[in-house]
């Protein structure tokens, strides 16, 4: 995350902004982030002061510490302009609130334990559990729910549990996805696997099953960091749907 602190200017997380506009070549260019516009402007302006109240409520560290105290009903002084919400967004003050109360509240355990601070600290994690489940319309039946440091911690632990076939195996990832996802490589070679980078116009080709010889890894995002482009959320399933109906599929062959 970039940050820059100009004189009198709030401190914003991006300096440059993705322009619409073409040199010719239709190719994007980038123009300087417009400081005086952004603190100029309503912070809202169509949705009825709703988000205005949220924001000045909610994430009191957007702005300068005398701005909020006055009153919901004064001009607030914007301190940061946050636009990393891809990376992670900002905490929200009933978070924090919430937080402290349980924390003030109860002793956090190692949930393998059995004494009562254990006990409640398994039953909030098997919440947390349920409830992103739930989040994502499913249940515990289809699948588990595993918590990791960070993305990156999660790819990794993928990766490693993936029996990629040295026969023939390959790990492939499309070109738009995340360094995490490329550090791969050296696991997939390690492991005697071939390495393909490739564009996600050419998954359905690559992953066709005359075209898989052995267990290989498919790895690809469903956004962009770089670029913001948003791809297909259905493709683990169409994938899946294809290597069930094909009648020379067996469970030594195919990608996960």
């Amino acid at each position: 995350m970039l940050s820059a602190e100009p004189q009198q200017q709030p401190a914003v997380s991006c300096i440059a902004t993705l322009s619409g506009r073409t040199d010719g070549t239709n190719n994007r260019r980038f123009e300087p982030f417009d400081y005086d516009r952004c603190v100029s402007s309503p912070l809202v302006d169509e949705y009825g002061g709703r988000l205005d109240f949220l924001r000045r409520t909610e994430y009191p560290q957007l702005f300068e510490p005398t701005a909020v105290p006055k009153g919901l009903s004064e001009p607030a002084q914007l301190k940061t302009v946050f636009l990393d919400h891809a990376g992670s967004t900002l905490y929200a003050a009933s978070h924090i609130r919430a937080q402290a109360e349980q924390m003030l509240s109860h002793i956090p355990a190692n949930p393998h334990s059995r004494h009562a601070a254990s006990q409640w600290t398994q039953a909030k994690i098997d919440h947390a559990r349920d409830r992103l489940l739930a989040f994502f319309g499913t249940s515990a039946r289809n699948y588990a729910v595993v918590f990791t440091a960070n993305a990156t911690a999660a790819i990794r632990i993928a990766g490693e549990l993936t029996p990629v076939d040295p026969k023939g195996g390959v790990f492939c990832y499309t070109q738009e996805s995340h360094t995490s996802v490329v550090g791969l490589r050296n696991m997939a070679v390690e492991r005697g696997a071939s390495v393909r980078p490739a564009r996600f116009s050419e998954i359905r080709e690559i992953t066709a099953p005359q075209n898989t010889r052995a267990c290989s890894l498919l790895a690809y995002p469903a956004q962009c960091n770089f670029s913001g482009e948003r791809f297909p959320l259905d493709v683990a399933d169409r994938i899946h749907d294809i290597y069930s109906k094909a009648s020379d599929y067996t469970e030594e062959t195919h990608i996960p």
